[in-house]
This record gives structure tokens, sequence and C-alpha cells, in this order.
């Protein structure tokens, strides 16, 4: 069990992570940290179970007088209840670790969980000393499922039939949450949300298994305690929003305390999207800073309606800190970079090219020139990356 650091004046917080997730949870934690007052104690959980120790250290370092940081490995938890967490492509283990976090608490009467993929832009405190009441949890409302609603037929009758919502305003976000522990304890909310899951095909699996428990016991908060972002896949059907859910919407914009980007289109994959440019603020400030970096130009690159950006996108970045001669050592150093990759992924890009071969042979026109092309690059970098291994083999150490 975890028990408390602090004796008074705490907020009690968790967030939890993949050893994948690491860099983007130090950077949630760094915005946490960094808007929080020496006038409070936070103490803050985080739920794993693959962290190497060497991220654990990094991570380690935030700790302060006044912020303590721990760890808890989900094992743990299934060795003290025995539960069979049931998992699919959609569902990992990693779904269930918000659904059993009062649990794991001894003497902690609530608690915030956050996902990792925040920006915390004011002091958490605040958000912790919200009056409960009675309620088991406290969670402000998903605006963009009200535009997902009249925009699909198919969410419509997901909601309406399959969820049991009165009203799809009453859905809320669950990646930011205020949990009464001991309400949730009664309610044996665990238990019966763990159940849920594997009974039911959920469109946003915990999320929704939240949403169905506690339909009729939720206490809202402001939605600027969990501002999602407008990316751009939300586009079309924010369009369709209700006036009175849009409304609230946009006024949390204003003044958002907690910035939550999500939807798939994240700040570190795609800087162009709402708010990323505060999530890189934050970012650079990070260990992890060129790991981030490396991630997005092997993301973008991998794929083909960004490869023409990814490349342009990755050099902005980097001359916004002023590196110096930054421009010349990537010129020198990108189409290596890029060698290496396909190096890696041989048998991908030598499918690739039979492909665009095949394809060339069936086009005709504008889509056969296109489709040369393509083959004739590709054909070259496998030939540029062979040379680049026969290099190195060939390389006295």
């Amino acid at each position: 069990m975890v028990e408390p650091v602090f004796r008074e004046n705490s907020a009690f917080i968790v967030l939890s992570s993949s050893n994948e997730y690491v860099p983007y949870l130090y950077t949630a934690l760094s915005s946490i940290i960094d808007n929080s007052s020496l006038k409070h104690n936070y103490d803050l959980l985080i739920l794993e179970k693959n962290i190497s120790d060497k991220n654990k250290e990094e991570i380690l370092k935030l700790s302060q007088n006044n912020i303590s940081i721990r760890f808890y490995h989900f094992d743990d938890l299934i060795k003290k209840y025995g539960f069979n967490f049931y998992t699919l492509s959609h569902v990992s283990v990693e779904t269930y670790f918000k659904l059993c976090i009062p649990l794991l608490l001894k003497n902690i009467s609530k608690c915030i969980f956050l996902d990792s993929d925040v920006i915390v832009k004011d002091d958490l405190y605040k958000l912790y000393s919200i009056d409960m009441e009675d309620y088991p949890i406290c969670a402000a409302h998903c605006c963009l499922i009200s535009g997902l609603y009249n925009y699909s037929n198919r969410l419509k009758a997901y909601v309406n039939n399959q969820l049991c919502l009165p009203d799809v305003k009453t859905y809320f976000q669950g990646g930011v949450l205020l949990i009464n522990t001991n309400k949730w304890k009664e309610l044996s909310a665990t238990e019966h949300l763990i159940k849920s899951v594997q009974q039911n095909d959920f469109e946003y699996v915990d999320q929704c298994a939240l949403n169905k428990f506690f339909v009729n016991s939720i206490k809202y908060i402001e939605q600027k305690w969990n501002y999602e972002t407008v990316q751009r896949g939300f586009i079309p059907t924010y369009q369709v929003t209700d006036d009175d859910i849009l409304k609230i919407h946009k006024e949390a914009k204003k003044d958002c305390a907690i910035i939550h980007y999500s939807g798939k289109y994240k700040p570190w994959f795609y800087p162009d999207e709402e708010f990323a440019d505060i999530w890189w603020q934050y970012a650079r400030k990070t260990p992890f800073y060129e790991e981030i970096l490396t991630r997005m130009i092997q993301y973008q690159s991998n794929n083909e309606n960004m490869q023409n950006n990814a490349v342009t996108q990755l050099r902005n970045e980097l001359t916004k800190i002023h590196l110096p001669n930054i421009n010349n050592r990537f010129i020198a150093n990108e189409y290596n970079t890029k060698l290496n990759y396909v190096l890696e992924h041989m048998f991908l890009f030598k499918w690739i090219k039979f492909k665009y071969k095949i394809e060339k042979a069936l086009s005709f026109g504008e889509k056969h020139e296109r489709y040369k092309r393509k083959y004739k690059n590709v054909k070259q970098l496998i030939k540029d990356a062979k040379q680049l291994k026969k290099q190195f083999l060939n390389f006295n150490y």
C-alpha cells in the first residue's frame, strides 16, 4: 500500500507511463513542478510496468523539498489482488492502471489522476482543493464527444445504446480526474470497472467504462482543468458541436489550467497543432529533448504524407534554440540518418520498392511517371544504405 509522504497541506497526484512514454511523462512532470507553489506539498506517484532504472533516476532528479516522486510497479497490484487483466490489441494492461488507483492508497482520502499527454499551466493544489462533497469523482465535460456524436450516426448509436447515457453532454473526459478514494472503495468501483472493460467493446476503453459506471454520480469541474486541443482530426466534428458545449470549450481556451493533447495528433509528432508550441517550451528543457526530436523525424519520415515536411520541421525546431551551425551540421548528416533508418527496416523498403515496380508497370501517363520516380528514389536509398553499411564494416576501430 502507498501512504502519504507529507502529513498535511499536500496534493496527491497520480500519473502512469510505460518506458517508451517517459520523455512525454517527464515533460508533463516538468510543467507540474514549474507551476507548483512553495506553500504546498506535492506527492507524485507514477504507475509503471517497465520503466528502466536509468529513466527512473532521471525522473527522480525532479524531486524537491516539497515535491516527492515515487514509482509503483503494477505487477505488485496483480499479485496482491489476483486480478486477471484481459488484453487485446486495443486493450493493453496499462488501460487498467487508473481504474485501480484507490486500491493502492492508504490514509489518502482523495487524489488527482492525470494522463501524461498534458501540460499543466496552474497550481494543481487548486484542483486538489475542490470540494468533492460526496461524489466519487470529479471531471470535466468531454466537449469533443458532442461534435463526434452529431457527426457520426454510428457513434450516436453507440452512446445511446451501449453506454446508455441520458444525454451525450453528460459524457466526461477521463484524462483528468479528481477521485474520492473512500467513496470509490465503498462502491467497489475497481471491480465493476474491470469487469465492464472485459465484457464490453468500448470505443474509448477505460473512459467509456468510467462514464457508464459513474453516469449519475459525477461532479463536473471547470473546463479549464481539462482543455482538449482541437487537433486536425477534430476540425470537421468541431463544426457541428452543440453551441452550449462549444461556448464552454472556447471560454476554457482563454484561461486553460491544463492543456490536454488527447487526440492522436500529439505535439511531439505534429509541432504545428494547437498549443503544441507550449508543449515544446517544456520539452526543450528536458534531458530527453534530442530523443524527442529523433522520434519526430523518424515518425514523419515514415509517413508518406509528411516526408517532405519532416526535415524542414526538425530543422526549424532546432533553429529556434540557436544551436551553432545547426543547418550546416544537419545537412551533412541528415541523409546518413535516413540511410540508417533504411538499414533498420530493409525488408520494408525492399517491399516498397517491389510495390512501386508493380505500380509503375500497371499504370500510364502521369501516374506511371509518379511511380517511376518513387521506384527510382527508393532503389537509390537501398543502394546507398548498403554502401553505408559496407563502409561501417570496413572501418578499422
